[in-house]
């Protein structure tokens, strides 16, 4: 299903990070006015009798009014940095998602229509996967070790030039399978560092623009589910306005943007205070991030039910929906079931977003997980097309706070040099969860039939869920940030 980079870390390990540490254009203002209007107090304060002309007085309170004028330009000048920070983080995810939505529902048409062969395309999508595993667990050390801000642009940077490469070749030579697979395995390679280097810069984000870090995430979750609904009407606009893969080329340009508005973001959000890698080898560290996910109850039970809850949205999107719908004649319906999740999660994302205060993140989470279980497990189950987009609709709404929720508190647990190695380990299980789970899946529809998959299925993501909503690691405790080892380092 769809949805998704820090400054220096507090004692709490990363999970608040410190103040700015740059100039900014306001401040030779803001300093001005504060001297300005310590010297008007202080001129005011001085005399111990009031003033007898009152052409003096006029001049103080010229003076005070000066200095509540500096006040107020500096207080404006702040507000406008702060919403020019959040508008061009939330743009450049915006545009990055955009990218990704139109590139998932165009390459595999042109690669059909290019192709012939309906294999070729799973050929592919299945040769992207690996490379995208291999950088979601390397890349987890890059965005630890090198400038967030700087990960995330070049990331942006590799998929706008592997997808705009396709129509080059096209024009140039012709397209064929290898091309497809060259290229979308290069791609590949920045889509999950991409992910982990954004991610990681909301902490920073959300300090400098005096946003809770909840709400933030909230409206990456709200801005994600919208796209989820708005990315594939987009995607079908385009491939019937634009013959062939010309039309790759709006997606190499959304990515290009979303480096672009990333660039002129401050700098010092990108960057935290690291240390030089330690005695332990790459793989190691490689690995990281998979070995604090198990070691912290709170991050294992969050990354557990997650992973059961992305790999029933797989296995009900790629098997048990197309070939149940299939049967009946009705194919087309399965936009309007992904339409209601979708529609749903972003009500849910949306009302945390705009009421993050109201509930404890541990009852935003355990409802909100309540809600997807029971919602997809009713789809699973195959009811009527009403009742099951209403259920698609009660999955969403769950599932938007519950990923919101999740995202906040992970990264509240983390210290500072470790956020990218979790992260990059959280994308690269959320990526394999589909396909894991899809497989024991297609293995009883094959025995059975489709419908006793979706029992399977239901049954699988209730139990799931009723063993971590009785984990004591929901009530999410302050405790310790996982740290890596002393000897080692943050990366």
């Amino acid at each position: 299903m769809g949805t998704g980079e820090a400054a220096a870390s507090s004692a709490r390990g990363g999970a608040t990070p410190g103040p700015p540490s740059g100039r900014s254009s306001g401040r030779p203002l803001a300093a001005a006015a504060a001297a300005f209007c310590i010297g008007a107090l202080v001129a005011l304060g001085a005399r111990s009798e009031p003033p007898r002309a009152h052409g003096r007085a006029g001049l103080d309170l010229d003076a005070a009014s000066g200095c509540t004028l500096g006040r107020v330009t500096s207080i404006h000048a702040q507000r406008r940095r702060r919403s020019a920070l959040l508008g061009g983080y939330l743009a450049a995810d915006l545009l990055s998602l955009l990218g990704n939505a139109i590139v998932m529902v165009a390459l595999p048409l042109i690669v059909l229509a290019t192709t012939g062969s309906p294999a070729s395309t799973g050929i592919v999508m299945v040769a992207t996967v690996l490379p995208s595993i291999v950088a979601g667990i390397v890349g987890g050390v890059v965005v630890d070790r090198f400038d967030r801000r700087r990960v995330s642009i070049a990331s942006d940077l590799m998929s706008a030039g592997s997808v705009a490469a396709l129509p080059v070749v096209d024009h140039l030579w012709g397209l064929g399978l290898g091309w497809f697979i060259l290229l979308g395995m290069i791609g590949a390679f920045g889509d999950l560092p991409g992910m982990a280097a954004r991610e990681a810069l909301a902490p920073a984000v959300a300090v400098r623009a005096g946003l809770d870090l909840e709400r933030l995430t909230g409206l990456r979750e709200a801005l994600g589910a919208g796209m989820m609904v708005a990315g594939p009407a987009v995607a079908g606009l385009l491939i019937w306005l634009l013959p062939g893969a010309t039309v790759l080329w709006v997606t190499a340009a959304a990515s290009a943007a979303a480096a672009l508005v990333t660039l002129a973001l401050p700098r010092a959000v990108g960057d935290y205070a690291r240390t030089a890698p330690g005695a332990r080898g790459p793989v190691h560290r490689s690995l990281e991030g998979f070995r604090l996910i198990a070691a912290d109850v709170v991050l294992r039970d969050i990354m557990g039910i997650t992973f059961v809850l992305m790999g029933a949205v797989g296995a009900l999107q790629m098997l048990v929906l197309p070939a149940h719908l299939g049967a009946i004649g009705r194919p087309e319906l399965l936009g309007g079931v992904l339409s209601g999740l979708a529609a749903g999660m972003l009500i849910g994302a949306g009302l945390y977003a705009a009421l993050p205060g109201r509930l404890s993140a541990a009852a935003w989470f355990r409802s909100g997980v309540a809600g997807a279980t029971a919602g997809l497990a009713v789809v699973s189950l195959l009811p009527p097309l009403p009742v099951m987009i209403g259920a698609a609709v009660l999955a969403g709404v769950g599932v938007g706070p519950a990923s919101a929720v999740a995202s906040a508190v992970v990264v509240r647990r983390l210290h500072e040099g470790t956020l990218g190695r979790v992260l990059g380990a959280q994308n690269t299980l959320m990526m394999a969860a589909g396909p894991l789970l899809l497989v024991p899946i297609a293995v009883v529809a094959e025995a059975a039939s489709v419908r006793a998959a979706g029992v399977v299925l239901a049954l699988v993501t209730g139990l799931a869920a009723a063993v971590v909503l009785r984990s004591r690691g929901l009530a999410f405790p302050a405790g310790p940030p996982s740290a890596p080892d002393a000897a080692e380092g943050p990366a």
